[in-house]
């Protein structure tokens, strides 16, 4: 286990520099579009084969903390908040594979690549490398989607030479291009490693509130949709378990649960540094936060809320 020690606390002091200010800069620009303006018809769902044999489990990969202001316009500065860097170990009847890596075996080096003023923003401590958990396990991977290439995703790419990546043609693009780098994107981390890069293509149809989507399997058991905004090209997953449990992986468009439910963006300084498109991040809020409203049972879980995260399975343990 390591700690990224030398900007560990930086969080806390940086929250207390002019926060009053800030926060009223968080709360601007904020309205979100209306549920008459065009968030699309819901489609509803596709049928879930209940014979998919889907299960899931969450590997912890990360911790850090933050103020809860800086997950969500609105957050206390005062409470302090958990954060996860995961990874999603996802078995079908037909295969297995990861959703996203969360931090890899090398994040410690790779993170040296970051500009000395953003470090104190993304602190974290590493737990246990994707690889090491289900490597030790023995445990057989055919593939790996990634929500999005931000850093704290692809970490652990190089970690798994032989296995076939998947994302949206968009992400890579904008992460192979030039202008990309950090603090977002840590071009080690994708852009000489062997593996085989495939694209995901969203042409099964509505689904949802979503105009397009992918169903993986064909069985409705796991759906891949269009999630525009905090990169050109993020990605949710919709897991849909034989039990009739319903989860929603929904990446980076939230740091924490009451981003969707309020909904909220993230906070001013945060979604600056990360978020590429705010117009298009606010409407993918809209669209997930209008789908959980009608669909109450659907279980929203963001990339790095640790609190949404808990009651899930870890590795070993699985849902099903």
């Amino acid at each position: 286990m390591t700690e990224n020690t030398w900007c560990g606390h930086s969080l806390r002091r940086i929250a207390a520099v002019g926060a009053v200010g800030l926060f009223f800069m968080g709360a601007a620009c904020s309205s979100f579009p209306s549920e008459n303006d065009a968030l699309g018809e819901f489609s509803g769902a596709f049928e879930a084969d209940p014979n998919s044999g889907l299960a899931f489990s969450v590997i912890l990969t990360g911790r850090a903390e933050a103020p809860e202001a800086f997950l969500y316009a609105g957050g206390s500065y005062l409470r302090q908040r958990p954060l996860a860097h995961v990874a999603v170990l996802v078995r079908h009847r037909t295969e297995t594979f990861l959703f996203d890596t969360g931090l890899g075996r090398n994040i410690d080096r790779q993170f040296d690549a970051m500009p000395f003023w953003v470090g104190p923003f993304f602190a974290y401590e590493t737990t246990n490398a994707a690889a090491d958990a289900i490597g030790g396990a023995r445990e057989p991977l055919d593939r790996i989607f990634v929500s999005h290439l931000h850093w704290d995703h692809a970490s652990g790419l190089p970690d798994f030479p032989d296995t076939p990546v998947w994302l949206r043609r968009e992400e890579y693009e904008n992460a192979i291009d030039p202008a990309s780098g950090p603090p977002a994107f840590l071009r080690e981390q994708y852009e000489a490693i062997p593996n085989e890069w495939n694209f995901v293509e969203f042409d099964d149809g509505p689904y949802e509130l979503f105009d397009q989507c992918s169903d993986l399997f064909g069985d409705g058991s796991v759906v891949f949709v269009p999630l525009n905004g905090h990169t050109p090209g993020s990605m949710g997953m919709f897991l849909n378990l034989p039990s009739g449990r319903r989860f929603f992986f929904t990446g980076d468009l939230s740091w924490a649960l009451e981003g969707l439910l309020l909904p909220a963006q993230k906070y001013f300084v945060s979604r600056s540094i990360v978020d590429g498109d705010a117009g298009q991040t606010r409407t993918s809020l809209a669209r997930v936060h209008r789908l959980l409203q009608e669909r109450p049972s659907l279980h929203a879980i963001p990339a790095h809320d640790a609190l949404a995260q808990a009651y899930l399975a870890h590795y070993p343990d699985f849902e099903h």
